[in-house]
């Protein structure tokens, strides 16, 4: 019988997926996707010949990519991946790195992702050193950074499985004691990776990530405003942020540098 948090949790992700609602049949889901891949291909081939008409046809993909999300209930990596690239096409890096940090949710192996990131980072305007407290942290805890959601979760029930196997076989051969030792091993790293599914999970439904959307915004060292504005230049698109506290319309977040401050809410999205 499963662990009673782990009955828990896929009763809410079960929850989750009814109450997003999924009114488009199979059919017509994968007629969106070829659409969508055949106006972004139209796209990329008017680019350099007419700007205006490649952006109506990047439009018409995030209409559809947008659709399967909100009417399918579908989110994977490929469509916040695709969804990032027709936005930096379009050179709208804010929401280029939006998506691209959300698809990572999803799958953080995707190479071709992790450098479309990378890329798309660097034509943000307002470079912020990171700390290096969080570098050491990614280094020595990189299967807290690099493994997905999904990953972690099917890892402690392989972890849990293993546990329940060398257990009942050590008290069927009455040899618990030789495998005590490799039981607690593998306990300790079953508990160290359910926190990180943890953290993981609240960081992503608790939306406590977000990024810059627009174009201009003004930094200040309150919410509202009448406030002093915290820099002497606006943060522009692409610069991303750990939401902190939400007053009104007014965010408090936390920049890559370790700077709080206070944004319009409307100037940024969250991840999740």
């Amino acid at each position: 019988m499963l662990p009673r948090w782990i009955m828990i949790i896929l009763l809410f992700a079960s929850c989750r997926l009814i109450a997003k609602g999924q009114s488009l049949s199979r059919e017509q889901q994968n007629v969106l996707v070829m659409e969508a891949r055949q106006h972004f291909q139209e796209g990329n081939a008017l680019l350099s010949d007419s700007r205006e008409e490649a952006t109506s046809r990047y439009r018409q993909a995030l209409l559809r990519y947008h659709r399967l999300i909100r009417e399918g209930g579908i989110e994977n990596h490929l469509i916040y991946y695709n969804i990032g690239n027709i936005y930096l096409m379009q050179d709208d890096v804010g929401r280029a790195i939006l998506n691209y940090k959300r698809a990572l949710q999803f799958n953080r192996h995707d190479e071709n992702l992790q450098k479309n990131l990378a890329y798309a980072r660097l034509q943000c305007r307002d470079q912020f050193g990171e700390q290096i407290q969080r570098r050491v942290l990614q280094t020595l805890f990189f299967w807290h950074y690099d493994l997905s959601l999904w990953s972690k979760f099917i890892i402690v029930l392989i972890i849990w499985n293993v546990l329940c196997l060398v257990g009942a076989t050590g008290l069927i051969l009455r040899q618990l004691g030789r495998v005590r030792l490799g039981l607690i091993l593998i306990a300790m790293s079953g508990a160290a990776l359910m926190a990180s599914f943890a953290i993981q999970w609240q960081q992503q439904y608790t939306a406590s990530e977000g990024v810059i959307v627009a174009s201009l915004t003004t930094a200040r060292q309150g919410d509202g405003l009448n406030y002093p504005e915290s820099f002497d230049q606006p943060l522009h698109a692409g610069v991303e942020f750990e939401l902190l506290e939400e007053r009104s319309q007014w965010w408090r977040v936390r920049l890559p540098d370790g700077t709080d401050t206070w944004i319009p809410s409307d100037a940024g999205e969250k991840v999740f």
